[in-house]
């Protein structure tokens, strides 16, 4: 999230990270929140949100974020949109083949350190079955394909803007 906001500039990182390490009692953990209130970063407008949005599959907020988006392409490139989109599913998928909702399991077979990563995959569990899933997982696969000018020439927010129709279609 402070990379899509600040870029990779180190130094930038680094101050932030400060500025969070002194706002913040010690030990606690950084959440999305908590880097958006302290880092002045639009929690709504960001891909953590956009996340959260398809997982819920919240149509209006989606296409308020994709429009923002579109409006501002330096904040929401869409390779990096499509890229947390995959993730998602990708961990939705592997959550299913699990075989587990016991949530320690499922954080280890998902790799994840903290139970509040685990928030999205499980509310996109509830909206989402694995066929759709991989369906899904599909055509963001498809999507960067088109995106990077194999097979279209359209605008990359347009093409964008198709792959969420597509996933809430599914």
């Amino acid at each position: 999230m402070l990379v899509e906001h600040i870029g990779c500039d180190l130094s930038m990182l680094a101050k932030e990270i400060e500025k969070l390490k002194m706002t913040l009692p010690p030990g606690a953990v950084i959440t999305p929140e908590a880097v958006a209130d302290n880092v002045g970063i639009s929690k709504e407008y960001n891909n953590f949100e956009l996340v959260a949005a398809v997982a819920q599959r919240n149509k209006v907020k989606t296409f308020e974020i994709l429009n923002f988006f579109r409006a501002n392409p330096k904040k929401g490139p869409t390779v990096l949109a499509s890229t947390v989109l995959f993730n998602l599913f990708s961990n939705v998928l592997i959550a299913y083949y699990a075989r587990t909702s016991e949530e320690r399991a499922l954080m280890e077979a998902l790799r994840m350190k903290s139970s509040y990563q685990l928030k999205d995959v499980r509310k996109a569990m509830r909206f989402y079955n694995a066929t759709q899933s991989l369906k899904i997982i599909q055509f963001i696969r498809e999507f960067d394909t088109r995106s990077k000018g194999i097979g279209s020439n359209r605008n990359e927010y347009d093409l964008f803007e198709e792959l969420i129709t597509k996933i809430f279609n599914c």
